[in-house]
């Protein structure tokens, strides 16, 4: 985890995922100032991480064909470059302009998210997994600590263009810095690596476990700073706590399951952590509490980055050497199609039945997901009761 191609990796991780949570919620701002409703909001964020999805599908046969560096590096700069112009085509095209401007920066995070997370497994020891997912899950959350509260703020005072040229500044310079990753492989996996499909009963706890909570997760970044407008700095600091505890949770998941032993035993823990603080934010959307915004992101922030993490070495550990790239592919459709999902469902709900509603369903949605695989856990099915072995040097472990 001390390699230069590692530390290259993290670097480039920190710089695109800020551009990345710069402009999530910036971005369906500049919409409603165009004159959308909360549909077009919902759809900004839903547009994204469709095209983003469709990409990641097809990512692994690219990572075998053209090389991490070469998917890594395009990602960046479809993610970057295309914000730089978004403030032009928003006063020139509205919505539908700012819309088709977002699908072909989703095209970029997704080549980036299945390219950087493929490189995780690739680049540390298989003793070293837990650690290393956890190491990248900082790198890919220390940014938010930054860019969610400063990027509000800037809109708030200087409007959404100043945020959208940095965002794709931040781009920029994320394709810059991967460019100095070496060329050739930076693994050695098997001659079929990547080419074999990864079967629905080995993705399927996981991918739901990640979908649903991510749903809500894409829900608050898109609706929290609009269900409040009259409460910026509450909003942008519940952002933030969301962020770090985020970071907390991703952080402490590896060394808990190394010590268990087994990936997938505090998934259903970190579910129902984050059932709890949506419940919280909806009712601190209802009331209008601040100090419930504040609680409701620090149980959602610490439940979400346990589930980020467990889930992902699951994968891997499901996966195996050979698989890896499918692997990483499930992880981040599962993480962006939840996001985009929440984005669209909450957007309709918003329209109906309003924001207090809309939050409510959300954390209902993510809490019945805990029940079922804590009621998973207690008959003996949920993810992590098989044995897990150590696999030789250089490859994974198996389940």
């Amino acid at each position: 985890m001390l390699s230069r191609a590692f530390l290259l990796l993290m670097g480039t991780t920190v710089l695109s995922f800020g551009s990345f949570t710069l402009l999530l919620p910036v971005v369906p701002l500049q919409v409603s100032e165009l004159g959308g409703g909360s549909v077009a909001v919902g759809a900004c964020t839903a547009v994204f991480m469709a095209a983003t999805v469709a990409v990641q599908l097809r990512t692994p046969s690219l990572l075998r064909t053209r090389g991490h560096r070469w998917v890594l590096v395009t990602g960046c700069a479809l993610l970057g470059v295309p914000a730089l112009v978004l403030p032009l085509v928003g006063a020139g095209f509205g919505v539908l302009g700012v819309l088709a401007v977002t699908a072909v920066r989703g095209c970029g995070f997704g080549l980036l998210t299945v390219a950087s997370g493929a490189l995780v497994a690739e680049l540390v020891e298989p003793s070293r997994l837990g650690r290393a997912s956890s190491l990248y899950g900082v790198a890919v959350g220390l940014p938010q600590l930054v860019t969610l509260p400063v990027g509000l703020a800037v809109v708030a005072s200087h409007g959404t263009s100043p945020v959208l040229l940095a965002g794709g500044g931040l781009g920029l310079a994320a394709t810059v810095l991967a460019r100095t990753l070496p060329a050739g492989p930076l693994g050695a996996p098997p001659p079929a690596a990547g080419t074999a499909r990864l079967a629905p009963n080995e993705v399927a706890v996981p991918v739901v476990a990640l979908t649903v909570v991510a749903l809500s997760f894409g829900a608050t970044l898109t609706f929290l700073p609009i269900a409040a407008p009259e409460r910026p700095a509450a909003v942008g600091l519940a952002l933030a706590v969301l962020t770090a505890a985020m970071l907390v949770g991703r952080g402490l998941a590896g060394p808990l399951a190394a010590l268990a032993g087994q990936p997938g035993r505090v998934l259903p823990a970190g579910v129902l952590l984050a059932a709890a603080g949506a419940a919280v934010l909806a009712l601190g959307v209802a009331a209008g509490g601040e100090g419930a915004l504040l609680v409701g992101a620090a149980l959602f922030g610490a439940g979400f980055g346990v589930v980020q993490n467990d889930s992902l070495v699951l994968l891997f550990v499901r996966a195996g050497p050979a698989r890896r790239g499918p692997a990483s592919a499930a992880w981040n459709v599962a993480y962006d199609a939840g996001t985009g999902l929440g984005a669209v469902v909450l957007g309709v709900v918003v329209a109906v039945a309003g924001y207090p509603w809309a939050f409510g369903v959300t954390a209902a949605a993510v809490g019945l997901v805990g029940v079922a695989l804590v009621v998973g856990r207690t008959r003996g099915t949920a993810p992590g009761d098989q044995v897990v072995t150590g696999g030789p040097r250089g490859s994974l472990p198996h389940v």
